[in-house]
């Protein structure tokens, strides 16, 4: 992350280097009149905090920029990193309404956070654990053992969390659906077991698309964004 924040700090220094050229001359010119005006010492170091301050205006006002923009990108659908799993259900959502974000995970499930303008916030845990699906006691198993970690224990624990943040940072009551879609099961319909939603990947794309109900503004959602990003990007 160090590393990413470099490089775009770098990057932005290169795209405003001209205003900072110019500010840099002007102060240097002023620095360089006041010799000839026989202003003292003082005036010269504060001359060259002005600057200092004037330059470091300009990177912050650039790097904030930056995040807007990141908002702004985020708000277009990406290519799926598997293409060949859930790119079809993704592909039904318009360009306008989807945000979201991918983190790796631990055995071979890859853990989807998506923000939905006009219908609410879903957490989607992508399973490709092969096997037979089944509830027994209020527990889902595949293959009549349970994954190798509890996924539904994982769903619950993310969506307090989100909702517990969206308390913090939006101004509106916002619906949180946890979803684990099953890609390489048999399960068939929509179960719902403990406030977390069950289905294969073909009931993705009409369950979402059903759920949508009211708009949430984007500049209230966008310290949201960042928790999510913070929480899951150093994730073990």
């Amino acid at each position: 992350m160090r590393d990413i924040d470099q490089q775009e700090l770098r990057r932005y220094i290169r795209k405003n280097s001209l205003l900072i050229a110019i500010v840099s001359v002007f102060f240097t010119f002023i620095l360089v009149l006041s010799d000839y005006l026989n202003q003292g010492p003082m005036f010269k170091l504060i001359i060259l905090s002005l600057s200092v301050f004037v330059i470091l205006l300009i990177l912050s006002r650039a790097y904030r920029n930056r995040n807007i923009s990141f908002i702004s990108d985020s708000m277009k659908i990406r290519p799926y990193r598997i293409t060949e799993e859930l790119g079809k259900e993704l592909e039904t959502i318009p360009e306008n309404s989807l945000v979201y974000t991918h983190f790796p995970g631990r055995y071979g499930d890859i853990l989807y956070l998506l923000v939905i303008l006009g219908s609410g916030i879903f957490i989607i845990n992508v399973c490709y654990t092969k096997g037979s699906f089944s509830i027994k006691n209020n527990e889902f198993f595949l293959d009549n053992a349970k994954p190798k970690r509890d996924i539904l224990t994982v769903a619950l624990k993310n969506k307090v969390w989100l909702e517990e943040e969206i308390r913090k940072n939006l101004k509106v009551d916002v619906n949180v659906f946890s979803l684990i879609v099953f890609i390489n099961s048999d399960i068939n319909g929509v179960f719902e077991l403990n406030n977390v939603y069950l289905m294969n990947r073909e009931s993705l794309a009409n369950f979402l698309k059903a759920k949508r109900d009211f708009r949430i503004n984007m500049k209230d959602i966008s310290n949201l964004l960042k928790k999510i990003i913070e929480k899951y990007s150093f994730k073990e």
